[in-house]
């Protein structure tokens, strides 16, 4: 098992909590979308996130970061805490 499986593997009922609240996800669409790279998952020690980049083509900027899957317990996030994960 590799440290990312590992760290999913400790981070995922967090973000699962987050996610399937809005109704938007399941945890499987996240776990295929990290799978295929559209969704990136960065574990910290006490937190993790998941992010996208979307594409909106009438926009100025033409994209934008969705980090709407987060998920702290018990702290907040520190500069250092989050590691980048593919």
């Amino acid at each position: 098992m590799t440290q990312l499986h590992e760290d999913w593997a400790r981070c995922r009922e967090w973000i699962r909590a987050a996610v399937e609240p809005t109704g938007l996800y399941q945890i499987g669409d996240v776990e295929q979308a990290i799978a295929s790279g559209e969704m990136h998952f960065w574990p910290g020690k006490h937190c993790a996130a998941v992010t996208e980049f979307i594409f909106y083509p009438n926009c100025k900027h033409g994209s934008c970061l969705n980090l709407s899957y987060m998920q702290m317990p018990h702290v907040l996030l520190e500069e250092h805490d989050a590691i980048p994960a593919n």
